[in-house]
């Protein structure tokens, strides 16, 4: 068994605030469009909330789940274009983010992963394939944990167990995210840290890979997102009997969320499999799409 030890301890939910709120916010002046947000935004009632969804093709239900600070435009088209093709893919916002509404229940990993249940009850899904990235593994994660039956088949992305077994990224790359610059030197920091310097270079047009965003994400939502992510206790062992089959993908060179992560989850999850894309980062489904989506496809249509 590998024994990975945590580096140091930091304050992740401020990490993810500064690295997330200026990417959504250099998304959002780019002036394009694409199927997914020309798509009409459909609202369904889930306890104290309105949701927020998408939906795109048929078949076996492939839920998506969004990462901090994000809303669901900001998931590939490419991605969505492949998947719909033999899967109903449904994109949502999570509570209080985009087109969903903020309701009147504390925030946390833990209620985020209930509210994805209830969605899915909501629409009459009884189990779905599940993907989640960043802070949506976290709640895909935790909803295995919550609620196992409604899961087929699960994907987790660029994620962490929590707790204090999850690997942190370096010190140096944390003074990077904590610098103080504002502007378009912010956003060229945040594109840097999301991408490896190598394929930086090989692709200097590389901002363009972004889809366009239309929703937003208030600043207290941000928040209290955050604060979720730095109370979730973690999986520890809750899912060492778990059977169901797991796909965790990992960029090797993630400097957000370490691919380190990646060997603990696949140590704690029985029925897993860890793939580890060279070359690549935490947008790793933007830089290299077409590989990413082969991966997520060709394991959605695998014999159990």
């Amino acid at each position: 068994m590998i024994q990975i030890q945590n580096l140091l301890v930091f304050n992740k939910a401020k990490l993810y605030i500064i690295l997330i709120g200026v990417f959504m916010f250099s998304l959002a002046q780019l002036d394009a469009s694409n199927f997914v947000i020309d798509k009409k935004v459909q609202y369904i009632k889930v306890k104290d909330i309105n949701i927020g969804y998408r939906e795109f093709g048929s078949g076996q239900a492939l839920i998506f789940i969004t990462a901090y600070g994000t809303t669901m435009d900001l998931w590939p088209p490419k991605l969505i274009e492949k998947l719909s093709k033999t899967h109903r893919v449904i994109i949502f916002d999570n509570r209080g983010a985009g087109d969903t509404s903020e309701g009147n229940i504390a925030f946390s990993i833990e209620q985020f992963a209930k509210d994805t249940s209830m969605f899915m009850d909501a629409l009459n899904i009884d189990n779905a394939d599940i993907l989640g990235w960043s802070m949506g593994g976290m709640i895909a994660l935790q909803l295995a944990v919550y609620d196992s039956d409604k899961i087929n088949k699960l994907i987790i992305y660029g994620s962490g167990c929590g707790g204090e077994a999850e690997f942190q990224p370096s010190q140096e790359i944390i003074n990077k995210l904590m610098a103080q610059v504002s502007g378009k030197a912010e956003a060229k920091k945040m594109f840097t840290l999301m991408f490896p310097k190598k394929w930086r270079k090989e692709h200097p047009d590389f901002e363009n890979i972004f889809p366009h965003v239309k929703e937003t994400v208030k600043p207290k939502i941000v928040q209290k997102q955050g604060e979720a992510i730095g109370k979730w206790s973690g999986i520890n062992d809750k899912l060492k009997n778990f059977t169901k089959p797991v796909l965790i993908i990992f960029g090797a060179e993630d400097i957000i969320v370490p691919a380190a992560n990646g060997v603990i989850l696949n140590e704690k999850i029985k029925k897993s499999k860890l793939i580890i894309i060279k070359e690549s980062g935490h947008g790793l489904m933007f830089q290299l799409d077409e590989k990413f989506s082969n991966k997520i496809n060709k394991f959605l249509s695998s014999v159990n």
